[in-house]
């Protein structure tokens, strides 16, 4: 069923029971109606009988009594119609609602389960990247250590800094313990720790 069906379903629906509606309040004003002619006609028939013959109010009673037999039954007939038509249209309203909350909740719960796999894929891979990354550091650290160990075997560890000449140039120098023997023309640097 599409979805101008169900509307189309409910729109039949809210139609039948709001003529049914009608039916019964115009039923009833009739009933009500009825009731007060009824009465009125009684009133009437009482005191026209107290005037006129035993026979004839007899058979003006059972007249009386077949006409109101009559109204009953059709008024019964149609109650009956009113209430047979009153539970198809509220059946037909409760199907069309079923459908209705399965068409909006089924999308709703499709979507839910899209994003949590988009966000689960999304997380997975943030992961994994991030995994890859401390790896790369890792072994950017132990070669940066190797180098390191290398470097201090080779002197690596000494206190460089810039000097300045008073003509203005600047040349990088080591600083050197003083106290050690001049050897050759070379002074011991003084590593620091």
């Amino acid at each position: 069923m599409n979805m101008n069906g169900e509307v189309g379903g409910m729109k039949y629906a809210y139609d039948a029971l709001g003529t049914l509606l009608e039916a019964a309040i115009r039923d009833q004003k009739l009933t009500a109606d009825a009731v007060k002619a009824m009465n009125s006609l009684t009133a009437a028939v009482e005191q026209q009988s107290r005037s006129m013959p035993k026979a004839i109010v007899a058979d003006v009673k059972s007249q009386l009594g077949t006409t109101i037999d009559a109204a009953a039954t059709t008024l019964t007939s149609r109650v009956e119609s009113a209430n047979l038509a009153a539970d198809k249209a509220t059946k037909a309203l409760e199907r069309a609602a079923t459908f209705s909350i399965l068409r909006i909740c089924a999308p709703a719960l499709l979507a839910s389960l899209a994003a949590m796999a988009l966000w689960y894929g999304v997380t997975a891979w943030s992961v994994h990247r991030l995994e890859q990354q401390k790896t790369d550091l890792e072994q950017q650290k132990t070669e940066l250590e190797q180098r390191v160990a290398y470097l201090d075997s080779r002197g690596g560890r000494l206190d460089i800094t810039s000097c300045r000449f008073d003509d203005g140039r600047s040349v990088p120098c080591i600083r050197v313990d003083e106290t050690a023997p001049f050897n050759g023309g070379y002074r011991i640097p003084i590593r620091v720790k």
